[in-house]
């Protein structure tokens, strides 16, 4: 039983902050909580694959370039300087 909840703990939620630190807050509510990132509750949802973000992020890039692209225009040069 308690290897079904090894991977439902506060460090693989959504709602935990500071994943990199022991002790971190859960934002699930307006008051945070202090909680360990071994602790777990019953309102556990599990974070994105990392897999899931860079796909995410990498067609928001791809779109985001193309559309710039075409409506990039060369920047005026410097005025000539005038022969005397």
């Amino acid at each position: 039983m308690a290897n079904s909840n090894f991977n439902k703990t506060c460090l693989n939620c959504i709602y935990f902050s500071d994943p990199n630190m022991v002790m971190g807050n859960c934002r699930r509510y307006p008051t945070y909580q202090n909680r360990h990132a071994t602790e777990w509750c019953g309102e556990f949802q599990q974070n994105p694959s990392p897999a899931a973000l860079e796909n995410l992020v990498a067609d928001v890039t791809r779109e985001t370039i193309m559309a710039e692209v075409g409506s990039i225009k060369p920047k005026p040069g410097r005025p000539k300087k005038n022969e005397s």
